[in-house]
């Protein structure tokens, strides 16, 4: 199976459409119960949900996670991949509200489209995309 640090802008984007609007905490809101909790242990709490969450998917095919009440958490294989993944994020969750924006009806696809696209290029039988292409290059933010 190919890995998904090959292409992550595609896969995040397909992933993130499937659960974009799921909450992470789904089941497990009672989780994190009250004010002492927050105040002693919502670290650990939040990172348990999230671990909870990804215990059958590979980190590396959806590098996001939206964290209800808290906000966006993003990953890669190094600093600037995680910096990168974080950007795509943002585009991503822009593209959705403005489509929602657009027409509040909108639909998800269904799951069978969802896992086409991701399967045909991060599949063990990938075939868009992949062929003799570099890996983009990531910009570093000026400093």
């Amino acid at each position: 199976m190919r890995s998904a640090h090959s292409g992550l802008s595609s896969s995040l984007r397909t992933s993130i459409a499937r659960t974009s609007r799921a909450k992470i905490s789904a089941g497990r809101e009672s989780s994190i119960r009250g004010p002492a909790e927050v105040e002693t242990d919502y670290e650990r709490l939040t990172g348990a949900i999230i671990v909870e969450r990804f215990a059958r998917l590979d980190p590396l095919d959806m590098p996001a996670v939206l964290v209800a009440g808290h906000g966006p958490f993003c990953w890669g294989k190094t600093p600037s991949d995680a910096v990168r993944n974080s950007l795509v994020l943002e585009k991503i969750a822009k593209m959705a509200i403005l489509t929602l924006l657009t027409d509040p009806r909108v639909n998800d696809l269904p799951i069978h489209i969802l896992r086409k696209h991701f399967l045909r290029k991060h599949g063990p039988s990938a075939y868009y995309g992949q062929a003799g292409r570099p890996k983009p290059k990531t910009r570093r933010p000026k400093t």
